[in-house]
């Protein structure tokens, strides 16, 4: 497929980041991105992304559309692409990279092929792409090796089988356990904190599992600004661990850890023990 263009639905930190850098390897990137903030406008522009101005025009100009959406958003996405279908008639490949179940993907691809465009099930592994490291994408479908021209251009692509929803399961079982632990590990020093015992904890756990540690230290703090975005991941994954015979409850307490993680003020600094102490005047 050459001269391809690629429709971005979603310019958060990594659409825009894969968008722009799509863009520097000479892909045209369309994205409607008239109702977004004048910030997303501008970041879009400067990055070379073009604004379509509506979803029928990006629907219809794209080859290949790429939806990166907080995963709540999904399956209203896809509805709204399907009755532009039947509205417009338009020949696209939909990849949804979003942080979804495989009982969701394969909710959706069902929508989608319905109506007679070509499904991609997708995952995003990795932070946004930088000039060290592009982000792995696992994909799967019949249509998934269609996007082997687009490997090495912001995305390391992984293409899998022709299954819908394995792509989605990697993505799931992988995040249960990166997101998963900081949820753990927050819910551990909230818990602590409650009791009374959380500088002790924190001693022990420096004592004697530094690793631990450090990532109570680092990472906690680093994820404040996105927790809101996670919420609806963990309540994917539960929903993956249910559909493989497991109860999925820790990732439904996962997903009021980030709740509570981000309902703390945004406007000062962090330290770990300054957000278990807000988090935990909110319980």
């Amino acid at each position: 497929m050459s001269n391809i263009t690629v429709g971005l639905i979603g310019l958060g930190e990594m659409g825009s980041a894969i968008g722009s850098y799509l863009v520097k390897c000479g892909i045209e990137v369309i994205s409607d991105f008239s109702e977004r903030s004048q910030q997303s406008q501008k970041r879009s522009i400067s990055s070379g992304i073009i604004n379509c101005e509506s979803l029928e025009n990006l629907c219809s100009e794209s080859d290949i559309i790429f939806s990166i959406i907080p995963p709540d958003k999904s399956e209203t996405v896809a509805k709204d692409i399907v009755e532009e279908k039947s509205r417009n008639e338009f020949q696209t490949i939909y990849c949804d990279l979003n942080a979804i179940s495989p009982p969701t993907s394969i909710r959706i691809g069902e929508l989608i092929l319905g109506a007679g465009i070509e499904y991609v099930d997708g995952g995003i592994i990795g932070g946004p792409p930088d000039e060290e490291a592009f982000p792995k994408v696992y994909v799967s479908g019949k249509s998934a090796n269609k996007l082997k021209s687009l490997n090495k251009k912001g995305i390391d692509l992984r293409i899998l089988s022709e299954k819908i929803g394995e792509a989605s399961a990697v993505k799931m079982c992988y995040a249960s356990v990166t997101k998963g632990s900081t949820a753990l590990m927050t819910g551990a020093l909230i818990t602590a904190n409650k009791l009374g015992v959380f500088d002790t904890v924190m001693k022990e756990f420096e004592d004697s599992q530094k690793n631990f540690h450090n990532a109570m230290i680092k990472g906690i703090p680093n994820i404040t600004h996105k927790a809101y975005r996670w919420v609806g991941e963990m309540h994917e994954i539960s929903s993956t661990f249910n559909n493989a015979g497991l109860d999925g409850g820790f990732h439904k307490e996962s997903a009021l850890v980030f709740d509570l993680m981000s309902n703390i003020s945004k406007n000062k600094m962090h330290e770990t023990k300054s957000i278990i102490n807000e988090i935990s005047d909110l319980t």
